[in-house]
């Protein structure tokens, strides 16, 4: 009996040995994730709550609910939105937390490495813009005057349709504008033509417009090299990356552009409070200019080529409200900054579904606006021509050109692209702008050249 028992006991001991050592591992595989899972909500919850103003309960239920696929694990953070002071803290059960802290005219901004207090002493740069007239029709103003085009309204409310219960295409606002006008538009219920929504990677595409409007200003050019303080050490191969091969994504540096798990994107916009400068201190891996690799990291470089090309931090924070989005009457954008200040223009922009409508009116229009020269002249162009080492000729300067392996649309056509289902498509031969907005988690649900092909037989294309 003995002898039974000492074996019961090894055998449990056995056991408890083998659960802890089992937990262990699953300890130090799921702890990385960890602050990631936080501050991304902290940063979402932050922008949309006091950026976007949507009800809270919605951006909980919706944005970060447990339905939302990989996002389900997200259900086991706590979140506390302060209204008062206008933050958001995430938490995992109080073991990690982050908190992202909202300024008006600034967005929401991750408080990693700086004091909370620092950042909410921030002011923005820039007066807040009158409101456009509501008597005015678009672009000017905000008036649209119904186009009455049956055959195109049924297609935008066909992208507000759920194929099947499992589809969750979650379309948020549809755009459509045609020969300078917004002939169709829809919002799903709890969005509305005065809701900013980010963008994702179509911030991208506003980093090209930058980009564009620097060189106009004869500040720097595409052949530009020595582009970064931390490039021009003696003997830094990377000196020799010009800005063209960044805005074509061919720096040859080290990027993991994956979205899966604790990689170079998470750790940029998550986990670090210099996304420009955790990218730009990546070693070269390539030449510079022989290989194309789509790069988050590549993108926050140029803001930070931007702001020290600028070199005046009062001027740089006011840059893309002054050239770029006032001018053409996009007032509710925002581009938000990582706690270094540098625009993280990979990732963070928000804006209407109609001040996206205006920014890619302006593409259409070849950067030109009401007869002044936004963008410099053959810039839309240059952005929408195969970036040189990309051997699939998908992608432009910050613009895709194509999604499919067989697409059906125009030669010339580009469009702006973002996580989850955000897309910005102009054919300037048509005078078209298709936007499309949406909380899409399933990466190619949403098919926009498909979408734009039926708008087009709608208007007999």
């Amino acid at each position: 009996m003995g002898k039974t028992k000492s074996k019961k006991r090894k055998i449990l001991l056995a056991l408890a040995a083998l659960l802890l050592a089992v937990l262990s591992i699953a300890a130090w595989q799921v702890y990385p994730f960890l602050p990631v899972g936080s501050a991304y909500k902290a940063k979402i919850v932050c922008s949309a709550v006091f950026l976007s103003g949507r009800d809270e309960a919605s951006v909980l239920n919706e944005d970060v609910h447990a339905d939302s696929g990989l996002l389900r694990v997200l259900d086991f953070f706590d979140v506390e939105v302060d209204h008062k002071n206008k933050s958001v803290t995430a938490s995992f059960y109080g073991l990690v937390s982050r908190t992202a802290v909202f300024r008006e005219g600034i967005g929401a901004t991750l408080t990693h490495e700086v004091a909370i207090e620092d950042l909410r002493a921030e002011k923005s740069p820039i007066a807040a813009p009158a409101p456009l007239s509501p008597d005015l029709p678009w672009p000017d103003g905000e008036r649209v005057d119904p186009a009455g085009i049956a055959a195109v309204d049924a297609e935008v409310a066909s992208a507000f349709e759920e194929p099947n219960p499992d589809s969750l295409l979650r379309t948020r606002a549809v755009v459509v504008v045609h020969n300078g006008r917004i002939i169709a538009e829809q919002y799903a219920p709890g969005i509305s033509r005065d809701t900013p929504l980010l963008g994702w990677s179509m911030a991208k595409s506003i980093t090209n417009a930058l980009a564009g409007i620097l060189e106009q200003k004869k500040e720097i050019s595409r052949d530009s090299n020595d582009l970064l303080t931390l490039w021009r050490q003696a003997n830094d191969p990377r000196s020799k990356i010009t800005f063209k091969q960044l805005l074509n994504m061919s720096s040859g540096l080290e990027f993991r552009e994956v979205y899966s798990g604790i990689n170079d994107v998470t750790k940029m916009l998550f986990q670090r409070s210099d996304a420009s400068g955790f990218a730009a201190a990546k070693p070269l891996l390539h030449q510079p200019g022989t290989k194309y690799e789509y790069s988050s990291g590549t993108s926050n470089i140029i803001c930070r080529v931007i702001r020290e090309t600028i070199d005046d931090d009062k001027l740089y924070h006011a840059f893309p409200y002054v050239e770029l989005f006032h001018p053409i009457g996009a007032t509710s954008a925002v581009i938000e900054r990582d706690a270094k200040g540098t625009f993280i223009g990979s990732s963070f922009m928000y804006a209407t579904a109609r001040d996206w409508a205006r920014i890619g009116l302006l593409y259409a229009n070849d950067g030109v606006w009401n007869g002044r020269r936004i963008l410099p002249e053959g810039w839309v162009d240059y952005s929408r021509t195969p970036a040189p080492a990309d051997t699939e000729k998908k992608h432009g300067a910050h613009f895709w050109l194509r999604f499919l392996d067989k697409a059906d649309l125009p030669k010339g056509t580009f469009h702006m692209s973002g996580h989850e289902g955000q897309f910005v498509t102009i054919i300037p031969e048509e005078k078209l702008v298709v936007v499309r907005l949406g909380l899409t988690l399933k990466s190619g649900a949403w098919k926009q050249e498909d979408f734009v092909g039926r708008i087009r037989e709608a208007l007999g294309k």
